[in-house]
């Protein structure tokens, strides 16, 4: 971009950011961070998470470039004063129907809507100040219909991120098992018809989540940014060497109940039935799962013959928790049968230059990024599973050197250039 090209000027409206740390948070923030690098000045409205006490306007300029954080406070309206009754206090179900309740009334009227101080303070800065995009990166959902409004008022086009899809996903049939939940989704559907396709680009994570993006909602093109990696955890991890002492297998994060794991565990004991290996010699570590009794249960119940190798750890933060992971040979990655499971955890995967190996889907985008990127094995097959944990053991009997991995592209730096060009096209429209 030529110096005397007027920067492009985005809003960007996220509940959650740092010091939250959460996939949510860490999105939004990497567009703070680095959007500024491609040529563009960027204000954030986000909650204060730290002091709840007001807006605060963390404003600074670095040369050439524009970055501000505005956090604002949950304001006290209605509803925490009902949560304050002492009918509220005494009996959960009355706590449970208020914010039930507001959930729609939130949604109808900003006076009843507590996180509404966004929408103020966005509004605020519109009204003082000229901007080219909105992004609103949900959920809550609610910030569509902030921005959707903000857009209207002001005229400044809007960008509805979704992080996770609003009524339709591949876990929408269990949130919509109970009656009331169901009339909660077919309000919700109404939301999404009414505030989404006033909007200029539709934004998510990978090409399968589109597909949870209802026909009516889809008025406008889909743009893909990946989450992608954290870039300064490359730097933090790049000289952590593999283990030279023993070989080591690796899961960090949760384990949920329809994710392929028996297929892994099936792998791994065809593996020590043939290689005979000790302890010493052999491990595999869970990292975060530590007091997850139905995980656990889960793991040991399954052989006897895995006791002595396994490794459950306590949760650590994400720096950490990297470093830890750096010493494996191999990282394992689970997913569904479901198409659209696309796991954050890969891409911290990625920028650590393991071995992945995966039992999933082989029809889902995370094959075709780890087919790209040489990154590593996919199979539902617990046999091969064994046979490639076998040569890869090997390589490391032998001192052979990790597969060279193709993953810069999806840092998030890389990622938040893409999301500029995106905008660049939108501009030329």
């Amino acid at each position: 971009m030529h110096s005397d090209t007027p920067p492009v000027k985005i809003l960007i409206l996220a509940h959650d950011f740092p010091p939250l740390i959460s996939i949510g948070a860490l999105r939004p923030y990497s567009w703070y961070k680095y959007l500024p690098d491609f040529g563009a000045d960027v204000t954030v409205v986000t909650r204060d998470w730290q002091h709840d006490t007001g807006v605060v306007d963390t404003g600074y300029t670095l040369p050439g470039n524009r970055r501000r954080i505005v956090k604002v406070s949950f304001s006290r309206g209605i509803k925490e004063r009902l949560y304050a009754t002492t009918l509220a206090s005494r009996f959960p179900g009355i706590r449970k129907a208020i914010t039930y309740i507001f959930i729609y009334l939130e949604y109808l009227s900003l006076r009843l809507d507590s996180g509404s101080t966004i929408y103020h303070a966005a509004d605020h800065l519109l009204q003082n100040e000229k901007f080219d995009f909105i992004i609103a990166s949900g959920k809550p959902f609610i910030l569509f219909r902030y921005a959707s409004l903000l857009s209207g008022r002001h005229h400044v086009p809007w960008i509805a991120d979704y992080r996770d899809s609003w009524t339709l996903n591949h876990i929408q049939s269990d949130y919509i098992h109970s009656p009331l939940n169901r009339v909660l989704n077919v309000f919700f559907t109404w939301m999404e018809k009414k505030y989404v396709p006033t909007a200029r680009m539709i934004m998510t994570v990978a090409p399968p989540y589109a597909d949870y993006i209802p026909v009516q909602a889809q008025t406008a093109p889909v743009g893909i940014v990946y989450n992608g990696y954290d870039d300064e955890i490359e730097e933090a991890t790049a000289q952590i060497p593999v283990s030279h002492s023993k070989f080591i297998i690796s899961y960090a994060g949760i384990i949920y109940p329809m994710q392929n794991l028996e297929l892994f565990l099936q792998a791994v004991v065809l593996f020590l039935q043939e290689v005979q290996l000790t302890p010493a010699e052999f491990e595999i570590n869970f990292w975060g799962i530590k007091g997850e009794a139905a995980v656990e249960a889960r793991i040991l119940g399954f052989s006897e013959l895995l006791h002595p190798y396994v490794h459950f750890h306590s949760k650590v933060d994400y720096k950490q928790v990297m470093k830890n992971l750096s010493s494996s040979h191999m990282l394992l990655l689970l997913t569904t049968n479901a198409d659209g499971w696309v796991n954050a955890k890969l891409f911290d995967y990625l920028v650590l230059r393991r071995t992945i190996l995966m039992f999933g889907n082989q029809t889902n985008i995370m094959t075709r990024i780890i087919a790209d990127t040489h990154a590593g094995i996919v199979t539902n097959d617990p046999r091969e599973a064994a046979r490639q944990i076998k040569a890869h053991y090997e390589r490391y009997r032998q001192a052979q050197p990790q597969p060279t991995v193709h993953y810069q592209q999806y840092s998030r730096k890389n990622q938040a250039g893409a999301l500029y060009r995106l905008l660049l096209g939108l501009g030329k429209e």
